[in-house]
């Protein structure tokens, strides 16, 4: 699942990347990296309660997680959000 939501991802298929991330979301809900793509694509597809509720969950299960790790520190796994831009994005207020 993970693969194919990265495959729609990079095709520019957000409804599909979201789907299939979803439901990858719903049977391991502790994966981070879904998570974290969840997070931006929500975002970049404008749902913001969406989005609060990915950061909220990312939050519980990586605490130092945090928009600014994500952008600037290349240890961080998060090669493919860079890539796409999509790191570029935040959550509002």
């Amino acid at each position: 699942d993970s693969l194919a939501g990265l495959s729609s991802m990079i095709a520019g298929d957000n409804a599909a990347a979201i789907a299939t991330y979803e439901s990858s979301y719903a049977r391991a809900p502790n994966f981070r990296p879904v998570l974290r793509h969840l997070l931006f694509l929500y975002l970049k597809t404008g749902q913001e309660d969406k989005a609060r509720g990915a950061f909220e969950d990312l939050r519980r299960i990586e605490p130092d997680f945090s928009f600014d790790r994500v952008r600037e520190d290349p240890s961080y796994p998060a090669g493919t959000l860079r890539r796409l831009q999509l790191v570029r994005l935040t959550l509002p207020g």
